[in-house]
């Protein structure tokens, strides 16, 4: 099996086996990032209509999860695959995972939207509001990236989206500290605060999906596991090696 996934392997039906696993999981990654963006925006935007039409579409990522999880599944059970076919199944199954995972944190950031803005847009103010933009324009960033990176099995921005996941951590340790000092400031908003940490948190979490996709195509293309690997140590020449 060469370097580029589902390519010259001996089995045609194969290829086309995992050609089409690999169609459902950028058809899940185009989903999540569209959910999560739109998350996002009900949030900025205060928009609880916005916020529910989110929650109400993770239906259909959860279909996509279903889906693709029973190709994986019926792949194992078929081909009973060995190696490097069995290292790419199992990198593929748990990239899905990761991806259903950052779909479950967008629903959340929809649903803070709810509690916020139900009763009225005025509820946070708009400090309260702006580490959201900040860590969400990283989150996505980092999302949009992991989805390239299933697509075209670019490894160097694979490295990239991993190394980068330290500056949403440092990102939303700032957050909190502001946070802090606001509530300091002005302690009648602490509910309102709690609620933003939440979703600070989730997209926080987010970003460690999107690396950890990486780090599952990395192993399927190379069979290295980059998490045991420093992170500045990273590099595609690294991996050749």
């Amino acid at each position: 099996m060469t370097d580029k996934l589902g390519e010259g392997h001996i089995l045609s039906r194969y290829d086309k086996e995992i050609m089409q696993l690999r169609g459902l999981m950028l058809e899940m990654g185009a989903a999540v990032l569209e959910q999560l963006k739109e998350a996002v925006a009900a949030m900025e935007a205060r928009d609880v209509e916005m916020a529910r039409k989110v929650i109400y579409r993770e239906r259909h990522i959860h279909d996509l999860d279903m889906t693709a999880n029973e190709e994986c599944i019926k792949h194992l059970a078929m081909r009973s695959p060995v190696a490097s076919d069995l290292r790419l199944v199992i990198s593929l199954s748990k990239c899905i995972s990761d991806l259903e995972r950052i779909g479950d944190e967008a629903r959340k950031i929809a649903h803070t939207t709810l509690r916020l803005f139900d009763q009225g847009p005025g509820a946070a103010r708009p400090a309260l509001l702006y580490d959201v933009s900040v860590l969400a324009e990283k989150a996505i960033r980092m999302l949009v990236n992991a989805v390239h990176v299933i697509e075209r099995e670019d490894l160097e921005l694979a490295i990239h989206v991993i190394q980068s996941d330290a500056e949403l951590d440092r990102l939303f340790k700032d957050s909190l500290r502001r946070l802090s000092t606001f509530l300091l400031e002005d302690p009648r908003h602490i509910g309102a605060a709690i609620d933003i940490i939440f979703v600070l948190k989730a997209l926080e979490r987010i970003g460690d999906h999107a690396e950890n996709v990486c780090a599952h195509m990395i192993y399927a293309v190379k069979g290295k596991d980059p998490r045991f690997i420093k992170k500045d140590h990273l590099s595609v020449g690294f991996l050749e090696g």
